[in-house]
């Protein structure tokens, strides 16, 4: 499956509610081990965010100026746009009984559920 990273970041919180739900365990199973996947790309996302943002502050401060900051903004959103083939198959609807998720969680995780046919 490819997806961005901006798509992961927006699905942290969806994830969250998905993950505390009650499942069956084979389910709740198949979950972690993405979420697992998940977390590694935001690991490593978080890393060059650092790394750009390093780039973008004087020596031994810590934040941003203003006047570099719309250039730091578009090095991390080009960071966010980076592509990444994973292998996570969606969750058939079925599976994902008692999860609750509102209209805007599900667009944001709609990748990772299969509807039915």
């Amino acid at each position: 499956m490819k997806l961005t990273v901006l798509d992961i970041l927006n699905a942290v919180g969806p994830l969250g509610k998905m993950a505390s739900a009650d499942l069956p365990i084979a389910i709740a199973l198949k979950l972690d081990d993405s979420v697992e996947a998940l977390n590694k790309v935001l690991a490593a996302f978080e890393k060059k965010r650092k790394t750009t943002e390093a780039k973008f502050c004087p020596e031994g401060e810590s934040e941003v100026p203003k006047d570099k900051l719309e250039d730091f903004n578009a090095a991390v959103d080009k960071i966010a746009d980076e592509e990444i083939d994973l292998d996570i198959k969606p969750f058939p609807i079925k599976d994902l009984e008692g999860v609750k998720l509102s209209s805007g969680d599900i667009k944001l995780v709609r990748w990772l559920i299969e509807a039915p046919d």
